[in-house]
């Protein structure tokens, strides 16, 4: 997930056919489910954090990157979370909480 993102702020950066004022805040995730429920590996660039509900408590992921377009070196890191048999994992869009 971390080299998709690299690669789509690449190609943003070089179509300058948009103008200058073209950047995206991007979650990209990767699941890979198993017998006991599933591991995503999850990358944010600039992107609300992820909110996993366990058990009937909420936890909140931790998010970060740099947004997507406007700058040429950005700092991206891949989180794991795991996900057994009940739990959910909600990604949602910056406008929501706008």
């Amino acid at each position: 997930p971390v080299e998709v993102l690299h690669r789509l702020n690449r190609a943003m950066l070089r179509d300058a056919s948009a103008g200058p004022a073209r950047f995206a805040t991007v979650a990209h995730a990767q699941v890979l489910v198993d017998a006991d429920g599933a591991m995503v590996r999850l990358v944010s660039a600039g992107h609300p954090p992820p909110l996993v509900c366990r058990g009937g408590s909420v936890e909140v992921g931790p998010a970060g990157g740099t947004l997507l377009g406007v700058f040429p070196t950005i700092d991206l890191q891949e989180i794991r979370i795991r996900l057994t048999r009940g739990d959910m994992m909600v990604l949602y869009t910056d406008g929501v909480t706008e």
